[in-house]
């Protein structure tokens, strides 16, 4: 299980700490004659990204696959306009990852992201929670 930990601090000039574990759980499904058994194994893993730009901070918690690996790069590399995310105030880029990735079936919840956002636009410190249906919301 992923823990983010996300805050914004001081009164005068805020700031964003974004915090995570650095352990992801991966798990494999083995075929073995009439029966089938799952292998989960820990590993070391990053989940908090910073863009280009260091205006973007990303932590994430969820499935680490190649959808999520090339929607992170897109977000980080300015190809998802993350600005215009906020002044929609919904992220259809996230609801695209999960339909791509379930093929128009049904929903698997272990199969999916949710994101912590730290900005800087503007040069004013934000941190935003981004759902798998595309709500953001802002926190405090």
């Amino acid at each position: 299980m992923t823990t983010l930990v996300g805050i914004v601090a001081g009164k005068e000039e805020p700031v964003v700490v974004l915090a995570s574990d650095l352990t992801a759980t991966s798990e494999e499904w083995h075929p073995h004659g009439d029966i089938a058994f799952r292998e989960q194994r820990k590993e070391e893993s990053q989940k908090i990204y910073v863009s280009d730009n260091r205006d973007l901070a990303v932590c994430m918690t969820g499935i680490r696959d190649d959808a999520y690996l090339n929607f992170l790069a897109d977000l980080l590399s300015g190809k998802v306009d993350f600005q215009k995310v906020l002044r929609k105030k919904f992220f259809q880029e996230i609801v695209n990852l999960h339909l791509h990735r379930f093929d128009g079936k049904l929903w698997d919840p272990k199969a999916q992201n949710s994101l912590l956002v730290a900005t800087r636009f503007d040069k004013k410190p934000k941190l935003y929670t981004c759902w798998p249906l595309g709500s953001i919301e802002e926190r405090g």
